[in-house]
């Protein structure tokens, strides 16, 4: 009988499961960085005795890139529909291409002052210029007083079309100052008087 006990010890360690009213399992779980270890342990109490048996290892669980595309900006620039009377005068207009610049589709609005203004997500935004303007120094940025966008613009190419106006072409970028994200356009427009 006492080799059948034994046996059945034996056996319980070796399945890992509770087998009778006087064995019970007990388990040990050890973490580090490079593993987790399980040791199970099965105790005869009428023997005052302990069997151990395997050890468990669980891999490092690692991050998993879903994707390797670049984030979409959370924001969109849109049109503005038609020549805004507060910049009549002296300024700078850009649109996406040469076909909207021609059905007045704009996309950013210069004074060659401080001020500026394009349109986020349906809404008009505003923009104040650090320096004055400058036709040949449209670069500097420009934010709107709430603190939310920046838009800088960057001349490619400029030709003097006219006494006092000049076509422009380049990048404008508009960056999300709260999540950084940033929208690059490129843009073809006149600058004049």
């Amino acid at each position: 009988m006492r080799y059948f006990h034994s046996f059945v010890v034996g056996l319980c360690a070796t399945v890992l499961i509770g087998c009778s009213e006087n064995k019970t399992v007990q388990e040990t779980t050890t973490t580090s960085s490079a593993q987790t270890t399980v040791e199970p342990a099965v105790r005869d109490t009428a023997m005052n005795t302990t069997v151990a048996d395997t050890t468990l290892q669980t891999p490092k669980q690692e991050k998993v890139i879903t994707s390797l595309e670049p984030q979409k900006p959370s924001f969109k620039v849109d049109v503005i529909n038609g020549y805004l009377d507060e910049f009549r005068g002296c300024a700078c207009y850009f649109a996406r291409n040469e076909q909207e610049l021609k059905q007045e589709k704009y996309i950013y609005f210069n004074d060659y002052q401080q001020k500026a203004l394009v349109s986020v997500n349906g809404t008009k935004i505003p923009l104040v210029g650090a320096a004055k303007g400058n036709p040949s120094m449209l670069n500097s940025p420009y934010k709107d007083p709430k603190g939310r966008y920046e838009v800088s613009v960057s001349i490619q190419d400029s030709q003097q079309t006219g006494d006092e106006v000049a076509s422009k072409k380049g990048i404008m970028q508009v960056k999300d100052l709260k999540t950084s994200a940033i929208q690059s356009l490129p843009f073809v427009g006149e600058c004049g008087c």
